[in-house]
């Protein structure tokens, strides 16, 4: 049940209306190997999903990843307690983005994930702990708790990195008071206000839109707003 009001409230209620859309560009999938699990489906808010989360969560003690084609990274923990006040949410958007998620299974019964970037994030079969994420430079603490940061850090990334900060019971970005930050593959780093980057009128579900459909149009945004940073990776192949 717990797990059911998550996705109602993170947005992620699937909407007969978007059928036509799901058809080829995300079709429904899902893999189970050992204990972790691979679902994909497609989203009113976030467009196609891909949610990499552990089959046994005894107690609601897990922590489990969401990707979408908008470019978000999330890091959802779960400790036992009441939904407000025992989950917690990391997110980060990566760019450029050049496709929908997607998964496969591997021979050794890991679950590999594609990312809306082309990147790959490798996760053990016996859990969600991350067994390689190549190219990028990263750290994870494996307990899983509310500890602020919520575990996971994407410390260096080969691209435009967008940290949208942790919270307790919500995404920090929900907020339109509070700020995040981009940052280059050389780790320079320029905050902006939320209310500059997501569009707060037109929310579905309570989330959000983000307010860059291409990468051209955030490439713009940033040459104006952070043009200490190397936007050379947005650039159209």
């Amino acid at each position: 049940m717990k797990t059911a009001i998550i996705l109602a409230l993170l947005g992620l209620a699937t909407n007969p209306a978007w059928a036509e859309r799901v058809g080829e560009n995300c079709p429904y999938a899902q893999s189970i190997s050992d204990n972790t699990v691979a679902n994909r489906f497609f989203t009113v808010s976030a467009g196609c999903l891909l949610q990499i989360t552990p089959l046994e969560k005894p107690n609601l003690l897990y922590r489990e990843y969401v990707f979408d084609e908008r470019g978000r990274f999330l890091v959802f923990n779960s400790v036992p307690g009441p939904y407000e006040t025992s989950t917690s949410r990391r997110n980060f958007f990566l760019f450029p983005r050049r496709q929908v998620p997607s998964y496969r299974l591997e021979a050794d019964g890991s679950v590999t994930a594609t990312l809306s970037t082309g990147q790959e994030i490798s996760f053990l079969a016996h859990s969600t702990r991350i067994a390689s994420f190549p190219g990028v430079r990263f750290t994870e603490n494996t307990e899983v708790s509310l500890d602020a940061g919520g575990g996971v850090e994407l410390e260096s990334f080969p691209g435009i990195l967008l940290d949208t900060g942790w919270k307790i019971g919500a995404s920090a970005y929900l907020d339109p008071a509070g700020s995040s930050y981009f940052q280059d593959s050389a780790g320079r780093k320029c905050q902006v206000a939320n209310r500059e980057i997501f569009n707060y009128a037109d929310a579905i579900y309570d989330e959000p839109l983000f307010l860059f459909q291409t990468d051209e149009s955030l490439a713009h945004f940033l040459r104006d707003r952070c043009p200490e940073l190397d936007r050379s990776a947005l650039n159209p192949l």
